[in-house]
């Protein structure tokens, strides 16, 4: 293996590395956050994407073995040698994981080997990853060590030395619009709160931070002062739409930001009148929040929380009498399905795991059974195997699959476990719609979307539609697609030449999702099966540049069409 040396920027290559694994840690409820110190370096000197693999080891590490709790990275730095620039970066993953014996803790970075044989059985892996990642922090110079306490979680930590490529870092200039601001952070994460706190405050902003809705709403009533509040949606007790609500209620009019993790959120229509000022998607960004954060002292339009601009929701109880289970782990998405079939006029019984399913199917003669695939205990999976069992087929209940992931061979999966039809999350109201049409033979179930649409017109005029009305040209947001679309092609170009499976996967995740929201469905579908083919660690260079070959000439297809477009 040789070292590459380049010019990369830092930050962007940490939020490289958690943008591409924040869907694991969705769909497992876990919080993912990150914070790269301001006064670090901003280019560095080095092989990104050597550090991309350790960091997405480290990382995906604490995502897998950690069942509830929180995956952390912080990164800063210190000075080396000031004559040459040189600093030595420190990363930090702390995760709340299961932890590692001390007494195992020799076997750690030894390849082909696990701390616990039956981690293997129960997590998967072949014990290569940190053996890899540990040597490659040693040939850039680096050192690596763990802490770890078992049932408590772990810390991994490795500093690597980097040159700068520009001058020395220094703290960045305060934007006047936020020095002295008030800003009130509600997050029951301490690591999510901190490092809002910290990002704020280099800011010059003056913060507060409150664990609950209940903390949050005693010091509104002592603090007369506030100019923005930041709510994290996923909160035990009192989430932040229902925090939001008793805000307002109280007749507090700053912004308010939401911050969740569930991608794009639609406000349900009794949240309407909260008057939402953005929302943001963690792990939250430091250059888009301050961004969003000045624009809402200037007037600027910011990130609009989604309204459905869509024609009236159907009442489809009234025309298919369902009843319904939902079985779902994760209390946010338990809260946003219950919302949405409200909206068609049902209400869902809840079951949080395989098991509590099966218990509530004995109890209870269901239509419909809502099944997310990765849950604790028994997944979804497993449960619709055993559910098929139990029950004579008479009273087998219609099952829809439920998953984060849209790859390869899911579809069959499911209908191998005994599922009858599949959709993916976020759950869109359409799909949900069609999934329960189709469990009484209305619609054909298990058929991929059409993609033959160069562009999506219901997804692009709707784009245009909510550009006109923000006063955000919609030529502005093409130019922006059309500028950061092309690097991304020469990334996967290099990347497939030289094999570099992190890189690949992130650049074709990265090109699908800005396609989709653009309604450029058939390009977005062959990277996500670029991605797909990444996403299982081998290197088949042939079939990768067929995709490759198929997703240049789809682009063609898709940037004249903008072009057109643009031109309107």
């Amino acid at each position: 293996l040789e070292l590459e040396e380049h010019p990369f920027n830092l930050r962007l290559c940490v939020e490289e590395v958690l943008d591409l694994l924040a869907p694991r840690a969705v769909e497992k409820g876990l919080e993912l956050a990150g914070l790269v110190d301001l006064q670090a370096p901003k280019m560095l000197l080095g092989d990104s994407t050597r550090l991309r693999q350790i960091l997405v080891n480290l990382i995906g590490n604490g995502i897998k073995f950690t069942t509830a709790g929180e995956v952390v990275l912080m990164v800063t730095s210190h000075l080396l040698d000031r004559s040459q620039d040189r600093y030595g970066i420190k990363f930090e993953i702390r995760d709340t994981g299961i932890g590692i014996p001390t007494e195992r803790m020799d076997r750690l970075f030894k390849p082909f080997s696990q701390v616990d044989s039956s981690t293997t059985r129960q997590y998967g892996g072949t014990g290569l990853g940190l053996a890899i990642s540990k040597r490659l922090c040693e040939m850039m110079g680096g050192e690596m060590r763990v802490q770890s306490q078992i049932g408590q979680g772990s810390t991994f930590v490795f500093t690597i030395p980097f040159r700068s490529v520009a001058s020395p870092p220094t703290i960045p200039v305060i934007d006047s619009r936020l020095r002295g601001k008030q800003l009130l952070v509600v997050d029951d994460t301490p690591a999510n709160r901190q490092i809002l706190i910290l990002q704020a405050q280099a800011w010059g902003m003056r913060v507060w931070a409150a664990a609950s809705g209940r903390e949050a709403l005693a010091y509104l009533q002592n603090e007369e002062s506030v100019d923005l509040a930041l709510l994290d949606m996923s909160m035990p007790g009192m989430d932040g739409l229902e925090l939001a609500a008793n805000i307002r209620e109280r007749g507090y009019r700053f912004p308010i930001v939401l911050l969740t993790s569930l991608g794009t959120f639609k406000l349900p229509p009794e949240y309407s009148h909260l008057d939402l000022a953005a929302q943001l998607s963690k792990p939250v960004k430091q250059s888009q929040l301050c961004t969003l954060l000045t624009g809402l002292f200037t007037n600027t339009p910011a990130v609009p929380v989604s309204r459905d601009p869509d024609p009236p929701i159907p009442h489809l109880a009234q025309e298919l009498a369902l009843r319904i289970l939902l079985v779902e782990d994760n209390r946010v998405n338990q809260r946003v399905a219950q919302l949405m079939l409200g909206r068609l006029g049902y209400r869902a019984d809840v079951a949080s795991n395989g098991l509590e399913a099966l218990e509530a199917v004995k109890r209870q003669a269901y239509d419909v059974v809502l099944m997310d695939v990765q849950m604790p205990e028994m997944d979804g999976l497993t449960a619709a195997r055993q559910l098929r069992q139990d029950l004579p087929p008479e009273e087998h209940p219609w099952i829809i699959a439920m998953t984060a992931y849209a790859m390869k061979g899911d579809r069959e999966r499911c209908l191998e476990a005994g599922m009858d039809d599949y959709i993916s999350k976020p759950v869109e109201m359409e799909e949900l719609i069609q999934a329960l049409r189709s469990s009484r033979g209305q619609v054909s179930p298990l058929v991929p979307p059409e993609t033959s649409l160069v562009l999506d017109q219901d997804v692009f005029g709707r784009l245009r539609q909510w550009s006109q009305q923000e006063g955000f040209p919609i030529r502005e947001l093409i130019d922006i697609y059309l500028e950061d679309s092309l690097p991304i092609l020469e990334t996967l170009q290099r990347e497939i030449t030289q094999g570099n499976i992190p890189q690949i996967q992130a650049a074709a995740h990265s090109l699908k999702s800005s396609s989709l929201n653009l309604g450029a469905r058939a390009l977005a579908d062959l990277c996500r099966k670029l991605e797909e083919m990444a996403r299982v660690d081998s290197i088949v260079q042939e079939s990768m540049f067929n995709y490759l070959y198929d997703i240049q000439s789809e682009y063609k297809r898709v940037r004249s069409a903008l072009e057109k477009e643009r031109e309107l």
